[in-house]
């Protein structure tokens, strides 16, 4: 090998594009162009296949990292995809002499690892000159090493012979080559990384051949990946001998340090249950003792306390957990007077502001001050190690672990485990903070809401019981002796102005009990086609009043029986169509009624849903408006020109909506109308789920001469009189009383037919009553 000026050297680059090779082959294979012979159908398939091969090929060596597999599954694929008759991996050596390290060859040739293996053995069956070139070859390539690796480039790292009686070479190297059955070859460098590591070689024996550019290509290719395969096997083998390194290491250590680790352990396990503890309980005093007492047995120390700082950063010992021989600490604050740290109190917290911890294995030997030293000793202290307590970023106080029958050497873990759990303590301080201020402003909020519960009882009380002087003494008027017109036109102007105060009232109580948080559903099976009817009948005289056309439309599918809450449903439809019929003043005013079966859909639960739309051709509402319709007290300009309501019947009606798991919308167009969409959330029902009816008859006096005793009960003397000319006219006996206690010695005396009560009065309510 030491004469190459003849050999074939090829500048295909090391990578071909195959995308190219793809492109022709599927060209060929649509068209069957006559081409070259090298683009011959069957050249073409032999490409595809060789990159079919190269990728396999490639995805093996990928796999494995052991070499002598890659090289294996290597030297026989190329082989076999070649027709080569070897294919052999030749490795350098450091001195740049070389060895064949693996070879795959057709049945009836001399196996060139066997022959440099076997060398002693085959030498006298070699000639002189054949047996120099066979060793200088396969053991000692005199020019390779001479030249380092001869004219292999990266570049261009390969060579071919198409016949090596017509390479011009040397007689001494033809007939190494002879020895190897070779008549024509093709080699690739293969490199590892930037340095050449070796050959892989493919050696035709029979005839001469001539290498397609392809196939040098593919050749190029698979010592590329075996280059990388080396690198990541020799990369993987540094891995698992530093990792042995290591593991020995390791296990020298593990073997050490047996006992520091189980410690270690075990403290780990105690912070564990210690922050597990801390967990459980809300209650400071029950984390403290949990956790001082833990912390005590797990470091079997004499004492661990907890102080906490004052706000001029003196402070106290809050808890402690300690061994029975020694005196609790709240008795030797006591005999010592108090522990005061002048130090902390000046630097308003000193180190552990810096969250360090301060660890003494022996007072006698830290260069503490003398009057440190003496505090200590009067506490009974040898050692210690204290550890800050932080609430979020403020020092709340200390941890300290103490070791009164001598001096100790704290490790590191111990050290650790009393920082962890001061850290610990911190959350929770801040955590049973947290929830001493919720449970506080709960408890305000509570009190509030029950002020205002009473509040709203009280005013609706007092608003009401005028009111209903007011209304019942208008209807004594009508009933009395005969009025005027215009005495009875006044008396409905009285009548009508107290309803309104009493339906402005309702709906004020109404939306505090929604804001209070107060309103619940209670549905029950009703007949929704008789609420319609009602409905219907409800505003067709206000209507008629204003010449309008009420129209009511139901769907055929819409169910005669329903599960909702009837009354909420029917004060929604009330407080809608009321606004459409008073803010319309012609036209029509339309209720639209559909129904969407889903009580088969597993996520709506057996749940359906109503459509509602309400349209009108009133007024409308400005587009600025719409936005707040639904708050509470806010009322559109067509609202406050018509001087009535309270601008809650829309913030109620959707709070109701909401609550009955649906939405509502509103369309509108000024002065030409307004169009309110909702829908309900409902469950179909039949007759039979109706609530049953009392059997309670209608009321009469009958015809009896009877005398009927009526107890009247209030505070409220208008209330009573009012009562009084109601009933006495009718014949009934009355007897009043002005509070609850009264109220039950008249009964016992009395016996009365019939108490009429007020709940709300002095002395004794009416539910003690």
């Amino acid at each position: 090998m030491s004469k190459r000026s003849k050999q074939k050297k090829s500048k295909l680059p090391a990578k071909k594009n195959l995308d190219s090779l793809k492109q022709i082959a599927q060209t060929v294979l649509d068209n069957g162009l006559n081409l070259a012979p090298e683009y011959s159908s069957l050249a073409v398939a032999q490409a595809v296949e060789r990159e079919r091969a190269v990728s396999r090929i490639i995805n093996k060596i990928r796999r494995s990292l052991d070499l002598d597999t890659i090289f294996k599954t290597t030297t026989d694929e190329v082989r076999q995809l070649l027709q080569g008759d070897r294919v052999a991996i030749y490795r350098f050596n450091p001195d740049w002499s070389g060895k064949f390290v693996v070879e795959s060859m057709a049945e009836g040739l001399n196996s060139l690892v066997e022959a440099q293996n076997q060398y002693p053995e085959l030498q006298a069956n070699i000639s002189d000159c054949n047996l120099k070139c066979l060793t200088d070859f396969t053991s000692t390539d005199t020019h390779l090493q001479a030249t380092q690796g001869g004219d292999f480039e990266i570049d261009t790292a390969f060579r071919v012979c198409e016949d090596i009686y017509a390479a011009g070479f040397s007689p001494c190297y033809i007939e190494a080559l002879e020895c190897y059955q070779a008549r024509a070859y093709a080699i690739a460098a293969i490199y590892k990384g930037n340095e050449l590591w070796g050959l892989l070689a493919v050696y035709q024996h029979a005839e001469p051949r001539h290498w397609q550019d392809s196939e040098v290509n593919f050749l190029v290719q698979i010592a590329t990946q075996l280059g990388v395969a080396i690198q990541q096997a020799e990369l993987f083998g540094q891995i698992q001998k530093h990792s042995t390194n290591l593991q020995t290491t390791l296990e020298i250590e593990l073997q050490k340090s047996a006992d520091r680790l189980a410690r270690d352990a075990e403290q780990e396990r105690a912070l564990a249950r210690v922050i597990e503890r801390i967990r459980q309980s809300l209650d400071i005093d029950t984390i403290f003792h949990s956790t001082t007492e833990e912390v005590r047995q797990n470091l079997d120390c004499d004492r661990v306390v907890v102080y906490r700082f004052f706000d001029d950063w003196g402070g106290e010992f809050v808890f402690e957990s300690k061994t029975d021989q020694w005196l609790p600490i709240q008795e030797l604050a006591e005999r010592n007077k108090i522990w005061v740290d002048t130090h902390l109190q000046e630097t308003q917290g000193g180190r552990y502001l810096n969250h360090e911890s301060f660890v003494v294995n022996n007072i006698y030997k830290a260069n503490l001050t003398e009057c440190h030293v003496g505090i200590l000793e009067s506490y009974q202290v040898q050692a210690f190690m204290i550890a800050p307590v932080f609430v979020a970023d403020k020092l709340w106080g200390l941890l300290a672990a103490y070791q009164n029958s001598g001096s100790r050497d704290w490790e590191a873990s111990e050290i650790r485990l009393l920082t962890q759990v001061g850290n610990q303590l911190g959350v929770a301080v801040q955590q049973a903070e947290l929830i001493a201020q919720l449970q506080k402003a709960k408890e305000n909020a509570d009190t509030a809401n029950k002020a205002k519960s009473d509040f709203l009882a009280h005013m609706s009380h007092e608003l009401r019981t005028p009111l209903n002087a007011v209304l019942g003494f208008a209807q004594v008027l009508l009933k009395g002796e005969p009025l005027t017109l215009q005495q009875r036109e006044h008396v409905s102007i009285i009548t009508k102005s107290g309803e309104h105060l009493l339906t402005l009232l309702n709906d004020v109580l109404e939306m505090s009990k929604i804001e209070a948080g107060m309103i619940e559903l209670n549905a029950k099976t009703c007949n929704f086609h008789t609420l319609l009817a009602r409905l219907r009948d409800m505003f067709t005289l206000k209507a008629q009043a204003k010449n309008l056309q009420l129209i009511f439309e139901k769907d055929a599918d819409v169910p005669k029986y329903i599960h909702v809450d009837e009354i909420k449903l029917r004060q929604i439809l009330i407080n809608i169509i009321g606004n459409a019929v008073k803010f319309t003043e012609k036209g029509t005013v339309s209720l639209k009624v559909a129904y969407i079966d889903t009580s088969n859909d597993p996520e709506m639960n057996g749940y359906s849903s109503l459509l509602f739309e309400i349209a009108d051709t009133g007024s409308g509402i400005a587009p600025e408006e719409l936005a707040i319709l639904f708050e509470p007290f806010v009322q559109t300009t067509s609202g406050r020109r018509s001087q009535e309501g309270t601008g809650l019947g829309m913030a109620i009606s959707k709070r109701f909506v909401k609550l009955m798991g649906g939405d509502i919308q509103v369309k509108s167009i000024a002065g030409e109308g307004t169009i309110v969409n909702f829908e309900i959330k409902v469950q179909m029902a039949i007759s039979s789920d109706l609530p049953i009816p009392s059997n309670r008859g209608e009321i009469s006096l009958g015809n009896d001469l009877s005398t009927y005793r009526i107890l009247l009960v209030d505070d409220k003397y208008e209330s009573r009189f009012i009562m009084k000319n109601l009933l006495a006219p009718l014949g009934f006996e009355i007897c009043e009383a002005v509070n609850g206690q009264e109220a039950v010695e008249i009964w016992r005396s009395w016996q009365p037919h019939l108490i009429w009560m007020d709940m709300q009065m002095p002395i004794m309510d009416g539910y003690e009553a």
